[in-house]
């Protein structure tokens, strides 16, 4: 797995120590294992006879650690010309993991081709079975096919899900490092424009939000080439019936931006009232004994619940959005494939060719997981933006 290039040491560091922990496998590993995750084996089967504790968990390796991960992402920073807007840091974070992130995107384009072909061999493996003059070694190797792609496939896509969760682990250990160094070294006149709690805010949700959308970053490309690819996939199968599909969709696509936008602005306000919580929660806690003395108690827990109240009719309204969009989301493929079959048989009057209905059918489900997944990767998009912002400022 690519890792971050390791900056020379000058000096002891204070994380210099002999760690209980056992050493991480993953590091000695062959390729087979890595391939296969085998490594990963004796954890599962030690958390499967006996619950697992802290001793348990194996020690990060050098490329997961703050130690490393820190400073390569300030010599970064660094070096990273702002953009127009005079801002760099996102640019940064995404040329501090490139190596992962390029793998990452090599593993998702051979997941998505494997995902793409499971349907044609569908097609041909029923077609085989209706010719009774083909070859009966060919219905051999399609069957042959049709089992080694998803096996490939699931392969193919454990590998790409831990490396895009590692960039994510690796960008919010980068973010909060910096967070944390800086909030150490702010001179009383800095510090007093920003509270604790902003920064703790800032270290947890901020970073974790960011973190987020770096395991979803390929989903942005991959989601609507999974659904073109279908689409097309479904023309030459159906014909002009999955066109019907396609405009279908692209009708609930002004539905689903209006939520997202209402989510977006609530989510937006949200974050200061949060803000405004902490903050107040923790100039409590720094001042109990005047509040004690003074028997402050009341107003300042009205004031806290108060404050409380309005976060939480804020997050209700997002529930409320979410639930929305999500029966939005897993209604969207159902309805598809009866639009597209009522179509299909009642208007085109097309006749029922197996091969071509089970093709379409498994080409339908391949449209469920790119239409509700795309959403998700806007909404994350749009969350870690609002986070890159709040964490540029500070």
């Amino acid at each position: 797995t690519p890792s971050p290039s390791k900056p020379t040491k000058t000096s002891t560091s204070v994380l210099d120590h002999v760690s209980d922990h056992p050493i991480c496998p993953e590091s000695s590993a062959s390729w087979i294992s890595r391939i296969f995750l085998f490594w990963v084996t004796p954890l599962i089967l030690k958390g499967y006879k006996t619950p697992l504790d802290d001793a348990d968990m194996w020690e990060l390796q050098e490329s997961e650690n703050a130690e490393t991960l820190v400073p390569y992402f300030k010599s970064i920073f660094d070096s990273t010309k702002p953009n127009k807007k005079g801002r760099r840091m996102a640019n940064a974070l995404l040329r501090s993991q490139r190596k992962l992130f390029w793998y990452a995107f090599a593993l998702r384009v051979i997941d998505v081709i494997l995902g793409s072909i499971q349907p044609v061999f569908v097609n041909r493996l029923l077609t085989w079975f209706g010719n009774p003059l083909a070859p009966e070694y060919e219905g051999y190797l399609w069957a042959l096919a049709l089992f080694l792609t998803p096996a490939l496939k699931a392969v193919i896509e454990n590998n790409y899900f831990l490396n895009t969760f590692r960039a994510g682990l690796r960008v919010r250990a980068e973010i909060q490092g910096v967070i944390y160094e800086k909030a150490l070294k702010m001179s009383p006149s800095a510090r007093a424009g920003s509270s604790v709690g902003q920064v703790l805010n800032l270290m947890q949700l901020d970073a974790e939000k960011v973190a987020t959308f770096c395991q979803m970053l390929h989903a942005g490309w991959s989601s609507p080439a999974q659904f073109f690819v279908a689409v097309a996939l479904l023309y030459k199968y159906i014909g002009p019936s999955s066109l019907i599909a396609l405009a279908f969709t692209l009708l609930t696509f002004p539905l689903q931006a209006k939520l997202l936008k209402m989510q977006t602005a609530i989510t937006r306000k949200n974050a200061s009232v949060t803000d405004n919580r902490v903050k107040l929660t923790n100039e409590i806690l720094q001042g109990i004994k005047a509040v004690k003395f003074y028997a402050w108690e009341r107003p300042f827990s009205e004031e806290v619940g108060r404050i409380r109240e309005q976060e939480l009719k804020n997050v209700r309204k997002t529930i409320v959005i979410r639930a929305v969009f999500l029966m939005i989301l897993f209604a969207i493929p159902t309805l598809v494939a009866v639009i597209t079959f009522a179509f299909f048989i009642g208007v085109f009057n097309n006749p029922l060719d197996p091969a071509d209905i089970f093709t379409a059918l498994s080409l339908l489900n391949n449209l469920r997981v790119p239409l509700m997944m795309f959403p998700f990767v806007i909404n994350s998009f749009i969350e870690s933006r609002i986070s890159i912002k709040r964490i540029e400022r500070f």
